[in-house]
C-alpha cells in the first residue's frame, strides 16, 4: 500500500488551467470577431453581436472572452468554478446583465432543421473525437517488432497514466528501479516488485514472464497492474493491432474481474498465460483484489505469468 504526499497532481492541475486559460483567451475572441461564433454557440444557433449588428471588434471580444474566464468560469479553478457559475446563474434570474454581456447582444436563431442537424453532428463529431482520444491515449507509443527497452518505455509511460501510487519505473534493460522524477511517498507493508525475465531473438523481444511466491504474509496484491500494463505494452504493440480491436480490453476486464484465477488466451500470435495458486488465504472479493491471511492456516500463495510469441 502507497500513501502518496507528491504534489506532481496539483502541479498538472495548475498547468491544466494555465494551458485552457491560454487556449480559449487566443482562439475564442478571434472567432467572435471574425464569425461572430465559436463551436459551441454555432451548435446552439447563437451569435454575439455589437449594439449595431455587427461582429464585435477584437478589443471588445477580447474583453468579452476575459470577464467570462474570470466572472462566470473562475479562472476554471476547481470548486471556485462552480461558485461562479451558481452566481452566475442567480445574477440571470434575477434579470441583471452579466459583466460580459453589457457591450454585446446575443442572436438566437430558429431552431430549425438545419440547427437540429448541426446540432447531432456537432454532437457526434464530440463523442467520436472524444472515442478516439481516448482510444489513442492506450495505445502504446513502441509498435510492431520491440527490444525491452521499447517495451520498457510503453510500460513505463501506461504506468504513469494509469496508476498514480507508484515510485518505481523500469529500466532500459527491464529492472526495476526508483523513479527519481516522482514526489514523496511512504511506503506501507509494500511487498517487492516481481522480477520480469524477457526472452529475445535478434535483439527483439519475443517474450516475457514473472513470478511470485508469497509466504505468510499479512496480505497479497493482486498484481493485476503488473499484468494489465505488460500486456499492453507487448501484445498491443504487434503490427496487426488496431483501434478497433477488442481481445486485449477483454483480457483486463477479466483480470480485473477475477484477479486471482488462471487464464489463457492467444491474442495477435503471442500466448498469454497466468497460474496462480493459494492457500491459506481468504478471497474476499474486496475493490482492490487484495487476499488477506487466513490466521487458522498457513499461507502460501505462487503466481507464474507468462507472455510468448507462438
Amino acid at each position: 500500500m502507497n500513501v502518496n504526499f507528491s504534489n506532481g497532481d496539483l502541479l498538472l492541475s495548475i498547468v491544466n488551467v494555465v494551458v485552457v486559460c491560454a487556449v480559449i483567451i487566443i482562439i475564442e475572441p478571434i472567432l467572435l470577431c471574425l464569425t461572430g461564433t465559436t463551436f459551441g454557440k454555432w451548435i446552439l444557433g447563437i451569435k454575439v453581436l455589437d449594439f449595431e449588428d455587427n461582429y464585435l471588434t477584437y478589443d471588445a471580444a477580447l474583453t468579452r472572452t476575459f470577464l467570462v474566464m474570470k466572472w462566470g468560469e473562475g479562472i476554471f479553478i476547481p470548486v471556485y468554478n462552480l461558485y461562479r457559475n451558481y452566481k452566475s446563474y442567480q445574477s440571470y434570474k434575477l434579470g441583471n446583465s452579466l459583466d460580459w454581456e453589457n457591450d454585446s447582444i446575443l442572436v438566437i436563431k430558429d431552431k430549425s432543421k438545419w440547427f437540429i442537424l448541426s446540432y447531432t453532428m456537432g454532437y457526434t463529431l464530440v463523442i467520436v473525437i472524444s472515442l478516439i482520444g481516448v482510444k489513442l491515449a492506450t495505445m502504446p507509443k513502441n509498435i510492431n517488432d520491440i527490444t525491452v527497452s521499447n517495451f520498457s518505455e510503453n510500460y513505463n509511460i501506461f504506468q504513469k497514466y494509469y496508476l498514480s501510487d507508484t515510485t518505481m519505473c523500469l529500466s532500459e534493460t527491464g529492472e526495476w528501479i526508483e523513479d527519481v522524477g516522482y514526489g514523496y511517498v511512504y511506503e506501507v507493508n509494500k511487498l517487492d516488485e516481481p522480477q520480469f525475465i524477457f526472452t529475445q531473438e535478434n535483439g527483439l523481444m519475443t517474450g516475457m514472464n514473472f513470478s511470485q511466491t508469497v509466504n505468510n504474509s499479512i496480505f497479497v496484491p493482486p498484481y493485476q497492474d503488473e499484468m494489465i500494463l505488460a500486456i499492453k505494452s507487448f501484445v498491443q504493440a504487434k503490427e496487426n493491432f488496431t483501434l478497433l480491436s477488442t481481445d486485449v480490453d477483454k483480457i483486463i476486464e477479466n483480470i480485473i474481474q477475477n484477479p486471482h484465477e488462471n487464464f489463457e488466451y492467444t491474442v495477435n500470435g503471442i500466448k498469454i498465460t497466468c497460474d496462480i495458486n493459494f492457500s491459506g488465504y481468504i478471497d474476499y472479493r474486496n475493490d482492490q483484489g487484495i487476499l488477506f491471511p487466513d490466521s487458522t492456516k498457513n499461507q502460501e500463495y505462487n503466481l507464474t505469468f507468462s507472455m510468448n510469441r507462438e
